[in-house]
């Protein structure tokens, strides 16, 4: 069996504040395979996005891993030093931030930005990074890409900053992709585009990637694998048919019975009672104790251990205490 491209293993993140630190991530493991397209889905203080700053290096200032590893291609990532670690961005891995404009430096043109990573990684010349450029541009379907070459950010639409920013993360045929909420600032009809493209680049590179997204149309639409994550734990995972079709965990059923359909129109839309506990408020046990239906006195005292049904893995006392399925 191949080697998965990226491997996590037990990953904990902790965030320091002048009160003490408070654990964000615990137990974080799973693995992106070759070829392979991971969600990760969640409301938002679920962990989402700092296990995808983790997996890049970049976590906040605050915010440390406190244990576990992370390994790129069998190469462990915890540890790294900054040099090492800016010859592997771009390179073996990149990542899709959700709003374009935060990520583009508004003083440089699109070209001149792509451009970049070719610079940094490769010894082509000046023509042939820029011939590239070009080429990737017109790949991401940005229009007239040889006269965007000399654009600058605040010159394109949302929908063509996120193209572009696409482009970045493409040109240095990193072996594994992060993309970040990349189609939440958009609207509608740019955001379908958006997952066509991704579509397209999954089927044509083969591309390994880890796609996080609260939007569970989204989910099912590009992944093939998916994690629910809630309050700093994956709950539940496998594969997205299994997971939207038969969920397991009492916090994933509630997720899927929220998705709007238009069979149930005039009905009142599903919500989970309560919100995600903030890093202050989260005590031992399972964090979503407070929000489920079917929540006994050890889940209130004990996290429980991960179980195996069928293809899924679901942490949840119902599973390993034999009560039986909601």
């Amino acid at each position: 069996m191949a080697q998965p491209i990226l491997n996590v293993d037990n990953l904990e993140v902790a965030f320091s504040f002048p009160d003490g630190e408070y654990k964000a991530l615990q137990g974080i493991s799973f693995s992106v395979e070759p070829n392979e397209v991971v969600g990760i889905v969640g409301e938002s203080g679920c962990g989402k996005s700092l296990t995808s700053l983790s997996v890049m290096g970049i976590l906040p200032r605050n915010a440390h891993i406190t244990k576990g590893d992370i390994q790129l291609n069998g190469e462990e990532l915890i540890g790294l030093s900054e040099k090492k670690w800016q010859t592997l961005r771009g390179q073996k891995i990149s990542m899709i931030f959700q709003e374009p404009m935060t990520s583009l430096n508004p003083l440089l043109t699109i070209g001149r930005q792509i451009s970049e990573v070719l610079k940094k990684h490769t010894r082509l010349s000046k023509e042939e990074r820029k011939n590239r450029t070009i080429e990737i541009m017109k790949e991401v379907g940005l229009p007239r890409a040889e006269e965007l070459y000399s654009s600058y950010p605040h010159q394109l639409s949302g929908g063509m900053r996120q193209r572009v920013v696409i482009a970045i993360a493409l040109v240095g045929e990193a072996d594994l992709i992060i993309a970040d909420e990349p189609t939440t600032a958009l609207d509608v009809t740019i955001q379908a585009q958006i997952l066509e493209l991704f579509g397209e680049i999954k089927r044509k590179r083969n591309a390994s990637m880890l796609f996080i997204s609260h939007d569970w149309g989204v989910i099912r639409q590009i992944c093939d694998r998916v994690l629910v994550m809630y309050a700093g734990y994956i709950i539940e995972q496998g594969p997205v048919s299994e997971i939207v079709n038969n969920p397991k965990h009492p916090y994933t059923k509630g997720l899927i019975l929220s998705i709007p359909d238009h069979r149930k129109r005039g009905e009142k839309l599903h919500t989970i009672a309560g919100r995600v506990p903030t890093l202050k408020e989260r005590k031992g046990g399972c964090p979503f104790a407070d929000r489920c239906a079917y929540a006994m006195e050890i889940c209130r005292s004990e996290y429980p251990k991960s179980h195996e049904v069928s293809e899924q893995k679901v942490s949840c006392h119902l599973y390993t205490q034999g009560v039986g399925v909601v």
